[in-house]
């Protein structure tokens, strides 16, 4: 996985920098989907005693991916880690679906829905304040 990181970070450097494009929707999904198989991976690597401390790290890509992608991505992408989450929970660590697990996903979902309505109010905040700057020199 360590690898796979490596040869994506260096991809994602040279399509935005060497080359002067920019990201798109596209670009932010593969992002966020990468990023979620990775958290997985380490989730996965440092289970122990029926949890894994690091997955936290799922807040943290749900949260960037509100940066990252439309509105009506930011559920999605969290959807998938929460599905990843718990098949990873369920199926390949044998656990049972516990109270704990159970609030880690609640709070999967609260940290997506209230990042997507944050990012939607910067998106706006910035459109306004490109709209002023353009009426501003237009005058």
């Amino acid at each position: 996985m360590l690898a796979g990181a490596i040869a994506f970070t260096g991809a994602s450097w040279t399509w935005t920098d060497l080359r002067q494009r920019e990201p798109g929707k596209t670009f932010g999904y593969l992002q966020t989907i990468f990023d979620m198989a990775l958290v997985t991976t380490v989730v996965h690597v440092t289970w122990a005693d029926g949890r894994s401390e690091l997955a936290p790290l799922y807040i943290l890509v749900i949260a960037v991916s509100a940066l990252l992608l439309p509105a009506a991505g930011v559920p999605l992408m969290a959807t998938f880690g929460m599905v990843l989450y718990f098949a990873d929970a369920m199926l390949a660590q044998a656990g049972e679906p516990d109270t704990a697990l159970l609030l880690q996903l609640f709070v999967f979902a609260a940290v997506a829905l209230t990042s997507a309505v944050i990012a939607a109010r910067l998106r706006a905040a910035g459109a306004a304040s490109e709209e002023m700057a353009a009426e501003l020199a237009a005058f």
